[in-house]
């Protein structure tokens, strides 16, 4: 697996909060041109720097998600003459993988979708896979100022119960990120704020 800096933030103390993923794509050819790729989202790993540049801590946020996009081949020919194209087979639900994160003062807030079941879970082995979208529940997890986390569904935080495309979020300052989201076919769009 690899992980990659997916959010490098400065705080206004000066510090900074760098946020790593683990992400990873297999990909796999099989017959008649059919083809899948695996899209793995998983933990995710925070680390606070002080506006001194030293680690002030490093917390790992348990979060496992795979998405595997399904290909296969269309093509038509006309006596020698040979054209094909590769077709999607199933929807790319990738847009509702991955995270977004706002940061205020000394709290650092992390968005992403996860299995309710999940909410409660301690152990990070303990943490189920998310492997497709319906089900899922937006989820709010805040780390404080000594990187003590906690975590619920953002149904309980703020009512609302529609996936989020953590992916196509903005951040817009430190107390609000756009946030889009969508629960069969209604979509939804708005501002969510950080008290």
């Amino acid at each position: 697996m690899n992980s990659k800096p997916g959010k490098v933030i400065q705080r206004e103390n000066g510090g900074y909060v760098i946020i790593y993923e683990e992400f990873n794509v297999q990909y796999n050819q099989g017959p008649n041109g059919a083809s899948s790729q695996m899209y793995y989202y998983g933990d995710l790993l925070v680390v606070n720097i002080d506006s001194e540049g030293n680690i002030a801590w490093v917390k790992m946020i348990p979060k496992r998600q795979y998405f595997i996009r399904k290909q296969g081949p269309l093509g038509v020919g006309i006596g020698p003459v040979m054209l094909s194209t590769s077709v999607n087979l199933n929807s790319d639900e990738s847009i509702y993988y991955s995270y977004n994160v706002v940061v205020k003062e000394d709290h650092i807030v992390i968005l992403y979708n996860d299995l309710p079941a999940n909410a409660q879970v301690k152990n990070p082995r303990d943490i189920k896979i998310l492997k497709k979208i319906k089900g899922t529940v937006p989820m709010v997890a805040v780390l404080n100022e000594s990187g003590e986390m906690t975590k619920k569904t953002l149904t309980e935080v703020a009512g609302m119960e529609v996936n989020l495309c953590p992916r196509i979020s903005l951040s817009l300052d430190q107390n609000h990120l756009l946030i889009y989201g969508s629960k069969g076919s209604d979509y939804k769009i708005g501002t969510l704020t950080v008290e």
